[in-house]
């Protein structure tokens, strides 16, 4: 039974009516046209402008995937930033906390040794 897919390539929309049997005979329900068992039938159907532009249209899926894989990454890198400045602050602020009750404890000693 064929099974009509919709391809948007580079702006203009390609109807196309392809028999998607893969090699061991189960019929592909979904649009994965790039999966490796449809890519062959595919290919006996395409013709030679209709693989171009359908190479073209994969590979800019796969970059729009990888950048929003890196956006994903990125995003995850700044929050983790903030958080070891966040950590950061908090030590330092601690630490000038230490010193300052050092220095206070250090000036009250010296206070009661000299009474």
């Amino acid at each position: 039974m064929p099974t009509r897919f919709r391809l948007s390539t580079l702006g203009t929309r390609h109807h196309l009516m392809v028999d998607a049997t893969t090699a061991s005979g189960s019929v592909v329900q979904n649009r994965a046209l790039a999966c490796k068992d449809t890519s062959l039938a595919l290919s006996l159907v395409l013709d030679e402008g209709d693989l171009k532009r359908l190479r073209a249209a994969v590979q800019v899926t796969d970059v729009a995937m990888w950048k929003r894989q890196l956006e994903d990454a990125t995003a995850e890198m700044d929050r983790l930033r903030a958080e070891l400045k966040a950590a950061q602050a908090e030590r330092d602020a601690a630490r000038a906390d230490a010193i300052c009750s050092k220095s206070a404890y250090d000036r009250l000693l010296e206070q009661w040794e000299k009474q």
